[in-house]
Formats: structure tokens, sequence, C-alpha cells
């Protein structure tokens, strides 16, 4: 089972808000909302959530996992390196 260690949820924060700001360009150069990409709507909570390290309820990991899942299709070089540090963050627990 992957495991969020406590030390990098600061890591996990800052790199769920370079996300967001992504995300909001995507929206914002989206051609309505039916154009808006769906990985902008199915992320968005978890990597809010992240962002503000509240996770309520919710695993810090599973919302990192859960954000990773919905991000599948965003692609790019930001979306590389920014799945890339996500992915670093999750260890395997020993």
């Amino acid at each position: 089972m992957a495991n969020l260690h406590h030390d990098n949820f600061k890591s996990a924060s800052d790199n769920a808000r370079a996300a967001l700001i992504h995300l909001n360009l995507a929206i914002i150069g989206s051609k309505g909302p039916g154009q808006i990409p769906k990985w902008c709507i199915t992320a968005k909570p978890y990597l809010r959530a992240i962002a503000d390290i509240n996770y309520g309820l919710e695993d810090p990991t599973m919302c990192v996992l859960y954000a990773l899942n919905n991000m599948t299709s965003w692609r790019g070089p930001d979306a590389k390196s920014i799945k890339a540090i996500f992915n670093s963050l999750i260890q395997e627990k020993k």
C-alpha cells in the first residue's frame, strides 16, 4: 500500500497549487462549458484538498492517487513534471 509521508504534505500542497494553476488556465482557454477538459473537472476537488492540506475524511495518500488517476489525460511537459512530483511523494510502505 502506498503512503504519503507526513514530511511530504507541504511538497504535495505546493505541487497541487501548480496543477490548479494549469487547471484554471485550461478552463479559461476552453471554448465554453462543454469544452472543458474532463481531467479539470474530475481532479479539481482532490487538488484543492491537497493544496489546502484539508483532506477531511480522505486519506492524504488516496487524495494524491485519485488526483493522479483523474489527470491521466492531461498532457505536456508541465503535466509530466507535476505528475512525476506526485508520484515521487507516494512511496511504498516498508
